[in-house]
């Protein structure tokens, strides 16, 4: 779980902050490995059957191939940092490659769906959903408060707020807010 969300942010702030850094090719590769190991883990551990056809297949399936890209991702990262520099006729194959595997990236927030359906974040989902049942009840619990805010407003403008022919905001009660006194 914090991989995902760690590799989630990186990914985010690695677009903004010097995106061709060395630095977020390696924790990218870091993060690739902890999710292979994951899935060897499970693979190892439940089988390849249990692993792709079981109760979880579906989530294992889309993990393994988000896996797979990332592994693509990771390779043409590293390939094209090693490569020194290029002439223009690879510079443009490269770069279209890229792109289609940046572009990948965005299929990595699949993982964070995956996340739901773990224990420990059942009873965040659980309040979601409530949240979202909730909402036209918090809107009309809204308006009711703005309109009884409202009439109270009124009434004290009427029993306390100035009389007939008495300003005030502007003029002899209280001056304009750029004057000194």
């Amino acid at each position: 779980v914090s991989t995902v969300l760690m590799n989630i942010f990186a990914m985010g702030v690695s677009i903004d902050i010097d995106p061709e850094h060395y630095g977020w090719v390696l924790f990218e590769t870091s993060c690739v490995a902890v999710f292979i190991g994951e899935a060897v883990f499970k693979i190892t551990t439940y089988g390849m059957r249990h692993y792709l056809f079981g109760p979880a297949g579906f989530w294992n399936a889309m993990d393994a191939i988000v896996t797979f890209l990332s592994i693509l991702d990771v390779g043409v990262s590293i390939w094209s940092l090693a490569s020194g520099p290029m002439t223009e006729s690879k510079l443009a194959g490269l770069g279209r490659v890229i792109v289609m595997l940046r572009t990948s990236r965005v299929v990595r927030i699949v993982r964070l769906a995956k996340l739901l359906h773990a224990p420990l974040l059942r009873d965040l989902a659980n309040m979601l959903v409530g949240f979202a049942i909730g909402v036209p009840a918090l809107i009309w619990v809204l308006a009711l408060f703005c309109f009884v805010l409202y009439v109270v407003a009124l009434i004290f403008r009427l029993v306390l707020g100035p009389g007939t022919g008495q300003d005030l905001i502007f003029g002899q009660g209280c001056g304009w807010p750029d004057e000194s006194t």
